[in-house]
């Protein structure tokens, strides 16, 4: 597996490939990069969920709205990752050779990624339940800081490196495709959490930007959810929670 420092010596973008799409305008990737930030911002507030030092021992109404958010979130990581994995990743797997210096690292990330999740909602929902709290708090600690110790690490390499090659070899129309069928992969369900999640976290210019492109089914969401997706949050973090 090439190292990140290996693979970001490979000056991938500066390469020249045969399928690089010239003389057209290149696709508008702002809310890649907006959805990365606001997964760094979700997964500071875990973290300081867990350790709140506020929150007091056997505090299930509290660890179970936390748990209940988790979910939430993780249905957004693994939709992101599933999106990647399906559609972007071989996407540009096939329109750029060099891609392949990025892949077995990118891979098994998401691997390790899926198996700290899988950690921590099961440390939340024991701590939910009352079962070993200590312990359990103790283990939903230590899965918050890797969660959020490699995603710096995985969604900066993911910045650098994999989105601009985006930028490079694709057209604007050709990435909207891709995109559109991101759009319509996220499940009903799904929505019902991402949705205020997202409003609630972006930069207000782009929340205005979003609810204003937004079709009619996801506006509607999101004025049914917005003020049980605060609630939750206030539940589980504190007014200070977002």
């Amino acid at each position: 597996m090439a190292s990140r420092q290996q693979v970001g010596q490979c000056n991938v973008c500066d390469m020249t490939n045969t399928h690089a799409i010239t003389n057209t305008e290149p696709p508008d990737l702002s809310l890649y990069y907006e959805v990365h930030q606001a997964m760094r911002l979700a997964n500071e507030q875990i973290l300081a969920g867990v350790t709140d030092p506020t929150l007091a021992d056997n505090d299930r109404r509290r660890a179970k709205a936390m748990s209940r958010w988790f979910i939430g979130y993780c249905g957004e990581l693994r939709g992101h990752h599933h999106a990647e994995d399906h559609l972007i990743f071989p996407a540009l797997s096939a329109r750029v050779p060099a891609y392949a210096a990025y892949a077995e690292t990118l891979a098994a990330d998401h691997d390790r990624l899926d198996e700290i999740l899988d950690g921590l909602g099961a440390a939340l929902a024991r701590m939910a339940a009352g079962d070993g709290w200590s312990s359990a708090k103790a283990e939903a600690t230590a899965f918050a800081v890797e969660l959020r110790d490699l995603l710096i690490v995985h969604l900066g390499f993911e910045d650098s490196d994999v989105i601009p090659l985006i930028e490079r070899h694709f057209g604007k129309e050709e990435y909207k495709v891709i995109e559109d069928q991101i759009v319509k992969e996220i499940s009903p369900k799904q929505a019902l959490w991402t949705v205020p999640w997202w409003m609630s976290v972006t930069e207000p210019e782009s929340a205005a930007k979003t609810l204003a492109e937004a079709p009619l089914a996801l506006k509607v969401i999101y004025y049914a959810t917005r003020r049980r997706y605060a609630r939750l949050t206030k539940t589980a973090f504190g007014p200070g929670g977002k």
